[in-house]
């Protein structure tokens, strides 16, 4: 992997790209053709994230090192009162872009089914990743390999920015304003050697499968990108 030379890019302005400010939360009605699309019954309610752009809390067993996510929004204020339990610790709170999304499973379960859980102070937490060992590729971001079963669901409209690695990969933007413990993030982002940016509009109603395990790109301005992914001809695209 290229590591050195890092390209500079001004973070863009996801509210000005998109369809709607990032400010405007809430859920998501969905049909049955996206609830058939997305693929899990609603039963499963502990696999859903339907509050588009919320913020939404992870724990990190420290012995196992799998991770564990709010099933429900939690402001970056109730996210730092927040105790975990014991051998627990805070992994972070962001934002989410994508208007819909479910894990399909937990990490290491054989079938598609509602996932694991704990309460930590009357809110539920669900097991959704198991991350492997990362590695810095540029000063600014951090690169994992993670377990997780993940599919994304984004309204006709609009519009996402997606990453392109040096091995062509594609990776969507899934959150912003991601707050690490004891981290400071920084308004300049520096791609790795060999990465593009772009934008992508989408036509219709898409969702996209995360292959397993994911990239995950973390940078130290607050935006986390997920993939693989395979971006549909369906939509249209703009450099950035």
């Amino acid at each position: 992997m290229c590591c050195s030379a890092p390209r500079r890019s001004a973070s863009p302005s996801l509210k000005d790209r998109s369809r709607g400010s990032l400010d405007d939360v809430g859920d998501v009605s969905l049909s049955d053709d996206d609830s058939h699309a997305l693929g899990i019954p609603h039963e499963w309610r502990q696999n859903w994230t339907t509050s588009s752009h919320a913020h939404y809390g992870e724990l990190i067993d420290v012995s196992t090192r799998t991770i564990w996510l709010s099933c429900e929004p939690m402001s970056p204020s109730d996210f730092e009162q927040l105790t975990p339990p014991i051998g627990f610790e805070k992994s972070g709170v962001g934002r989410t872009v994508h208007d819909a999304a479910v894990f399909l499973r937990s990490p290491g379960a054989s079938t598609n089914g509602p996932l694991e859980t704990m309460m930590v102070e009357g809110r539920e937490f669900a097991f959704v990743a198991q991350p492997g060992r990362g590695s810095m590729s540029a000063p600014n971001v951090f690169l994992v390999d993670v377990e997780k079963h993940h599919r994304v669901l984004y309204r006709a409209g609009r519009v996402v920015e997606v990453l392109r690695d040096e091995c062509g990969t594609d990776l969507v933007l899934q959150i912003t304003e991601a707050q690490r413990p004891g981290s400071v993030n920084v308004n300049e982002r520096l791609l790795p050697q060999g990465w593009t940016s772009r934008f992508v509009t989408f036509s219709v109603t898409t969702v996209l499968d995360v292959s397993s395990p994911a990239r995950i790109a973390s940078f130290s301005n607050g935006h986390v990108f997920h993939g693989p992914v395979v971006v549909p001809e369906t939509s249209s695209e703009s450099a950035y």
